[in-house]
């Protein structure tokens, strides 16, 4: 929220509400909010204020079809930024295995995980490291996920 604040007071054209269940790099689940509540919570101060009102909201994480986007309109966003589920597509620059196991109707919520894992590997080689809190990535659960997280510092 306070994010979405500094951005409207430097004039932003945009504001968009990511929460924990993004695919993408995000915040760390403790410093993270779920995307409804995070929407919710964003639409209202935007539209509370008389200078940013007509801001456009869109939400962020976990929207992968049209039940998404009209909760996300009924929370009173302006619409909604598919991420992953772009990614997936043909069109999507990445291995086709990845995007094929992405794309498994089996996959369920229970084997997607938001983790410093990975994003913890690529830290420690990198000139460019992901910035706290800002080093988690949303990903399919694996052996090296479920072997580390929890545990990431051994």
């Amino acid at each position: 929220e306070a994010h979405a604040i500094e951005a409207l007071a430097a004039g932003t054209d945009c504001i968009v509400a990511q929460g924990s269940e993004a695919g993408g790099h995000g915040c760390r689940p403790e410093v993270g909010s779920g995307t409804i509540a995070l929407a919710a919570r964003i639409v209202s101060v935007v539209r509370s204020n008389e200078e940013w009102h007509d801001t456009p909201v869109l939400a962020a994480g976990g929207i992968v079809d049209g039940r998404g986007l009209v909760a996300a309109l009924a929370l009173g966003c302006d619409g909604v930024v598919l991420g992953t589920r772009l990614w997936a597509s043909h069109e999507g620059k990445g291995l086709v295995s990845y995007k094929e196991r992405l794309a498994d109707s089996n996959i369920g919520p229970d084997e997607v995980i938001r983790t410093q894992v990975m994003d913890g590997i690529q830290n420690s080689y990198t000139p460019n490291p992901w910035p706290e809190p800002f080093d988690s990535s949303g990903l399919i659960r694996n052996s090296t996920i479920d072997t580390w997280h929890g545990d990431y510092d051994k």
